[in-house]
């Protein structure tokens, strides 16, 4: 083992051996332009050396001293290496150490660790070759040191710090400010986050249940940066923009909803945007998409647009309680006409969905009236006498054909009347007639306005959604505990409601799982409602498949209740297929019978 004085005469001699001539880095290092990476410690270090073969080399890293400086001073650590006096100067400043001899092509290519010690900051890389007095910097990159960030995350992570009271936010006296500085990507204005109080509160509210490791920290203090920026910068879309993929996931393409308004409107919508001051971002999706469908509502001028708005499956969460109401108001298409037309006065002040229903409410309210004055009307000139003239007068009764002049568009008030308008799905397709009940009931819609995709497999939550909507159960309010279901997603108040009535469990504890519905786990969920609803079927219609042997244990009862109840039929030679993936086209024949069958 060598003793310290030994270790002393090394260094001094390898000291001595390293030298900078007159010329400079690029003249004696030629280095592409990703000479360097470093990837959590690993580095990874390439280069062509412009010296004879077989000159010695040596290439040291270190940390860059700043003095108090922003910008890399590579003379000054330059020095503060060379001066070392003894070996505990040296390896204290330096971390990594190579020597060797240049090649016939001068190409190096070297991989090594940093230490988990090694400071956050910029790291210089030295050389020297030939023997003599002096290093030469030949260039630095920045270093996240995983130690500092360690002990950021156990700060952090440490529930006894109120959230504002976070050392280290950005307080440059303050030991770990230049860390948190360092992993951020956000470096532009960050001299400004320790007068926002909001900032770390922002950023404790990010803190995962679990605590925060490096990666999380990281990713969260750059959200946090992203939500105050939004707050305080004028130009909201820009910023939105900025961050989109890596923080809120907005709608933001140029053929996006945002866009089809009036720049007016635009306006109005980023206005609520940054006016929210927010930072869930579920919520504010949730509030930008019913506030973009309330802008484009307050921009319908005809009737036309405003059916196709109200009836556009796309805005269904907006308009359904609107629809509702036209629909239960039992008024014909003479008299919805008229509450449009009441709706096309007024949509300009609309700013809420509440506002919507209630401007439909009066719409119906006021076509109703009319309605009844219309009947009055009637009633009291049947019985006059001849004369009086007055052709201004004279009504249209209301179940009159008003033709085309007055209604181009045909209104659907009769879910009997209602066909699919899908051009996918034939009238010869074998699932034609469920999936034109599905739809007539608004259990089902389209990919898009036109189009069904029958043969695309269902996922579970999707699944639910169908379920639950059948099944006509009130939606819960509550959020999901799954930790892979989005807050304020679609299908999150679907997936809750038919937890909580035992419909259908999690693939474990903690998660939903958002994969396609296998045949045999849809029969599980089907035998769950007969048995809710105390259905038994006949054990005489039972089908014995001829892969009986191939479903899992778990769903061998559920598929011999369901095929009791003809609610599974096998292919065409008698298989289940237990572990095939169910489609939307056999999803829509699936509950189409078993709705049958619980009317029954």
């Amino acid at each position: 083992m060598l003793k310290k004085k030994h270790i002393f005469a090394m260094m001094l001699i390898f000291l001595i051996s390293l030298v900078c001539i007159s010329a400079n880095a690029a003249e004696i290092f030629t280095k592409p332009a990703d000479w360097i990476k470093d990837t959590n410690g690993y580095i990874q270090f390439k280069g062509t050396f412009n010296l004879p073969e077989g000159t010695p080399v040596s290439i040291l890293v270190a940390p860059q001293i700043l003095e108090g400086a922003t910008e890399p001073k590579e003379d000054v650590t330059v020095q503060r290496v060379q001066s070392a006096s003894n070996t505990s100067q040296f390896l204290s400043m330096v971390d990594y150490t190579s020597t060797f001899a240049v090649s016939q092509s001068g190409y190096v290519e070297m991989e090594f660790y940093l230490k988990d010690s090694f400071p956050t900051g910029f790291a210089n890389v030295l050389i020297g070759y030939n023997g003599g007095e002096n290093l030469i910097n030949i260039g630095s990159f920045e270093h996240v040191g995983k130690d500092d960030v360690n002990r950021l995350v156990a700060l952090f992570n440490n529930n006894e710090t109120t959230a504002t009271a976070y050392p280290g936010i950005i307080d440059a006296d303050i030991a770990g400010s230049d860390i948190l500085r360092r992993i951020s990507a956000n470096t532009a204005g960050y001299s400004a986050l320790n007068a926002k109080t909001d900032f770390a509160t922002i950023l404790y509210s990010l803190k995962p249940e679990g605590g925060f490791t490096p990666e999380l920290l990281i990713k969260s203090f750059n959200q946090a940066v992203a939500w105050i920026e939004l707050r305080e910068q004028a130009d909201t879309l820009a910023v939105l923009k900025k961050y989109n993929n890596d923080v809120w996931n907005m709608p933001l393409a140029a053929n996006d909803d945002l866009f089809i308004l009036s720049f007016e409107e635009q306006s109005n919508v980023l206005g609520k945007v940054k006016g929210g001051k927010y930072s869930d971002k579920a919520k504010m999706l949730a509030d930008f998409l019913e506030n973009t469908a309330v802008a484009i509502f307050r921009e319908v001028a005809d009737r036309d647009t405003l059916i196709a708005l109200k009836d556009n499956a796309k805005y269904t969460l907006y308009f359904a309680e609107a629809n509702n109401i036209c629909t239960n108001s039992g008024l014909n298409s003479y008299y919805l006409i008229a509450a449009y037309n009441y709706v096309l006065d007024y949509n300009q002040n609309s700013q809420s969905v509440s506002d919507i229903n209630s401007l439909f409410e009066n719409a119906i309210e006021h076509a109703i009236k009319e309605k009844e004055k219309d009947n009055t009307t009637d009633t009291g000139s049947s019985g006059g006498s001849g004369g009086g003239g007055g052709g201004a007068n004279v009504k249209l009764p209301p179940n009159a054909d008003m033709g085309p002049v007055i209604q181009t568009t045909p209104i659907v008030t009769e879910t009997e009347n209602k066909k699919h308008p899908f051009s996918d799905v034939a009238q010869n397709h074998w699932a034609n007639e469920y999936i034109s009940q599905m739809y007539k009931n608004n259990i089902v819609s389209g990919i898009s306005e036109s189009m069904f995709s029958p043969d695309t497999k269902i996922s579970r939550q999707d699944f639910v959604k169908i379920i639950v909507s059948a099944m006509e159960l009130e939606l819960s309010n509550k959020e999901s505990n799954f930790t892979d279901v989005e807050k304020g997603s679609y299908y999150e108040p679907y997936v809750v409601t038919a937890v909580e009535n035992g419909i259908i469990s999690g693939t474990s504890e903690s998660e939903f799982g958002l994969n396609n519905l296998k045949r045999e786990d849809a029969a599980v969920i089907i035998s769950r409602l007969l048995e809710g609803k105390n259905i038994t079927g006949d054990e005489e219609k039972a089908t014995e498949f001829g892969d009986n042997a191939d479903i899992s244990e778990y769903a061998r009862e559920s598929v011999l209740k369901a095929s009791e109840c003809g609610l599974f039929v096998g292919d065409n030679e008698n298989r289940f297929n237990p572990k095939t993936e169910l489609s939307r086209a056999e999803t829509c024949a699936l509950v189409s019978r078993l709705l049958a069958v619980m009317a029954q």
